[in-house]
């Protein structure tokens, strides 16, 4: 029996005219296959910051970039300030990937993380239907 991963997306507002957009807005992959999650922003970002909140739990930070690519196991964060864009890639999909998952930023050069910037992919696993 083959299980699907079903990946979808919520969107929170923005604070202070910040517009976050999140694509895609959902995906179904089968497990053991890669995914890739962007958010685009409609401001510079200067430090962008991916985050994991399992079920239950509190937030855990995976990556923290100013720009390029950071990668840790089958993980892999993008940032590319000229496109106002960050990415996650999860390669080989597995059950343990369940979580919500936040992109996001620091705008200008002071000032604290924005929560309205911040979008709220949630990932889960299913059994497909027969």
């Amino acid at each position: 029996m083959e299980t699907f991963l079903i990946l979808l997306f919520s969107f929170q507002a923005g604070v202070r005219g910040q517009q976050v957009e999140q694509s895609p807005s959902a995906l179904r992959l089968q497990e053991g296959t890669s995914s890739t999650v962007r958010c685009n922003f409609s401001t510079t970002m200067n430090r962008v910051q991916w985050f994991r909140q399992n079920p239950g739990g509190g937030l855990i930070s995976l990556f923290y970039l100013t720009s390029g690519t950071k990668q840790e196991g089958r993980l892999k964060a993008t940032a590319d300030k000229a496109s106002k864009s960050i990415q996650l890639v999860i390669s080989a999909s597995q059950l343990g990937d369940s979580a919500v998952y936040f992109c996001a930023l620091r705008e200008g050069t002071v000032g604290g993380l924005l929560e309205g910037g911040a979008q709220k992919p949630r990932v889960c696993l299913r059994q497909p239907l027969l």
